[in-house]
């Protein structure tokens, strides 16, 4: 049988709110309630944000490539070439973290 969900008043959303820990979840909170989120509808927005910075950083990896290696032409001479060089291995490592945060989680009941 499909249950409603229970409507809450004023005061006990915002003992909810009150009663998170940190700014940042309190924060958290209100926003969800506000638009009307639900924790599982967050996540899976949390897991399409970061397909969507994956894309982002493929995306402007060959632009990131040709500032290596052509940094007159690119604007980029006034760039150290250690600068330059070290946005190649940190953007892999971005896509890869982006990659961990969007695998299915394994839920133990």
């Amino acid at each position: 049988m499909l249950r409603l969900p229970s409507i809450l008043s004023q005061e006990e959303v915002s003992s909810l709110i009150e009663s998170a820990p940190t700014p940042f979840q309190r924060t958290l909170l209100m926003a969800l309630y506000a638009t009307g989120l639900r924790r599982a509808e967050l996540a899976r927005l949390k897991r399409a944000a970061a397909w969507g910075l994956i894309a982002l950083l493929i995306a402007v990896f060959p632009a990131n490539i040709y500032m290596v290696t052509h940094p007159i032409d690119a604007g980029a001479a006034s760039i150290a070439p250690v600068l330059r060089w070290g946005r190649l291995p940190l953007q892999l490592l971005l896509v890869l973290w982006l990659l961990w945060c969007t695998r299915p989680r394994l839920i133990l009941r």
